[in-house]
């Protein structure tokens, strides 16, 4: 017995059964096999490490070959985790993404960052997000309550959308448990509003405002007045006459039992119908009068009605065209042109020009000459067609084409009218006496016929360019 002193002892190849074995540098073997504990604060190397409880930390991260564990207390994994089904009756913890090509399912909350899943995400329970983003739908057969926002580019569907703040539009007209809404900017409604009162600070303003307005205030008025300025409706007694007043002027217009009375001008654009428009001024109208009887002291325009049998005399007419027959009294007239005038009285005209028969069974009297051929005229004295005369005094053109000759009171060629000349025979009286100076104008053929007498200091003058022919003829 005794104590080896000497530390390498290269020969002891076995020993017994050691109480306890401590060894301060390594230990090199086939196996290591206790029925105790290994207990080591050094590293421990070895091919297989086997035993019922190993105590420590594996420092190897990659551990292929354990394939299941016990129930941990908590499992804390800095990459991904792939598995089958992770089941736990605690809580899933990840700051990164938890990717699941099949369900996830908790009994308890799921609290995450973001939940992203392109199927279906089905909670018995709560789920409690900061977010929750999905493409396609988020169905929930309880409730969805978020203390932040609910963005959806899509359709909401439920039983009750409640929140603090809802935005958006809402595309079901008819909102029957509305019963109460904030501040509007502004209300546009199509339709009636039905209402108790109707209140507010602004103006209201419609087409027609109907209603009882006995408690407007910022009228002035009365039961038998309203007005506006200087504009007024009145009614001025009991039961009495109804005047309007415009800008100040007063009785503009007045309603009463008889009619209605109009200061001014009286303006319609459509028809205006009536037994009598009496008025001092003028009627005006671009459309049609219609009335029983239209009297005033001058009408323009252009009746269109043909026959007008009460019309009995007019003013003096620029100009009468008429179609048909023309009867009356007396017709004055510069001209006339037309198919048949008949008339019973005097016709007075300047001319009387007609490519027909003039006939009547009067006189007719001119103060000057009937012009025309006068060959179908009777009551004239005449025989022959080229002659004129009365009693013994003639003129006749004896010849077609021929000389003009004259007879006065029996005495035949007086005077007879040639080709170029002129022959006078028979006495003539007393010369005459010229008893101031004559002068020819310039491209003049003249002719005096004597005798005459030129008194003293008295002369003719005949420029080159005149012809003056003097026939002295003596009885």
């Amino acid at each position: 017995m005794g104590t080896l002193t000497t530390a390498a002892q290269t020969n002891i190849t076995s020993v017994g059964t050691l109480g306890s074995l401590s060894v301060a540098g390594n230990t090199t073997s086939g196996n290591l096999l206790t029925g105790g504990l290994i207990s080591s604060t050094g590293n421990i190397t070895g091919g297989n490490l086997s035993g019922t409880n190993i105590t420590g930390t594996l420092t190897t991260a990659a551990q292929t070959n354990i394939t299941s564990v016990g129930t941990l207390s908590s499992l804390s994994v800095a990459g991904n985790t792939t598995s089958g089904n992770l089941t736990t009756g605690g809580l899933l913890t990840a700051t990164g993404n938890v990717n699941t090509s099949a369900g996830v399912l908790a009994s308890g909350n799921l609290v995450g960052g973001n939940i992203l899943t392109s199927g279906i995400m089905s909670s018995a329970g709560n789920a409690t997000h900061s977010n929750i983003i999905t493409g396609g739908l988020l169905t929930a057969t309880g409730n969805v309550n978020t203390s932040a926002g609910v963005s959806a580019i899509g359709n909401i569907t439920g039983g009750n959308l409640s929140g603090t703040s809802i935005v958006g539009t809402l595309t079901t007209a008819a909102q029957t448990n509305i019963t109460s809404v904030g501040t509007l900017g502004a209300l546009s409604v199509t339709g009636n509003v039905t209402g108790g009162n109707l209140s507010t600070t602004g103006n209201v303003t419609g087409s027609y405002i109907l209603g009882n307005g006995a408690f407007l205030s910022g009228v002035i008025t009365s039961v038998a007045n309203i007005n506006n300025g200087t504009s007024n409706v009145t009614v001025v007694s009991s039961g009495g006459n109804i005047t309007v007043g415009v800008g100040g002027t007063s009785n503009v217009v007045v309603f009463a039992t008889t009619g209605e009375y109009v200061t001014g001008v009286v303006s319609a654009t459509g028809n205006v119908t009536g037994s009598n428009i009496t008025t001092g001024g003028l009627i005006s109208s671009t459309g049609n009068i219609t009335g029983g009887n239209l009297s005033g002291t001058s009408i323009a325009g252009t009746l269109t009605t043909a026959s007008q049998t009460n019309i009995t005399s007019v003013g003096t007419l620029g100009s009468l065209s008429v179609t048909g027959n023309i009867t009356g009294g007396n017709i004055s007239a510069t001209n006339h042109t037309g198919t048949t005038v008949s008339v019973s009285g005097n016709v007075t005209g300047g001319n009387l020009i007609t490519a027909g028969v003039a006939s009547a069974t009067g006189n007719i009297t001119t103060s000057n000459y009937f012009l025309g051929n006068g060959a179908l005229l009777t009551g004239i004295t005449t025989t022959i067609p080229s002659k004129i005369e009365n009693g013994s005094s003639n003129v006749w053109v004896n010849t077609p084409s021929g000389d003009v000759t004259v007879t006065a009171s029996g005495v035949a060629n007086v005077a007879v009218f040639s080709t170029g000349s002129l022959t006078l025979s028979g006495a003539f009286g007393t010369p005459k006496t010229i008893s101031a100076n004559i002068i020819v104008a310039g491209n003049i053929n003249a002719m005096l016929i004597g005798p005459l007498n030129f008194g003293n200091g008295v002369g003719l003058t005949v420029p080159d360019s005149s012809t003056v022919y003097v026939y002295s003829v003596t009885g």
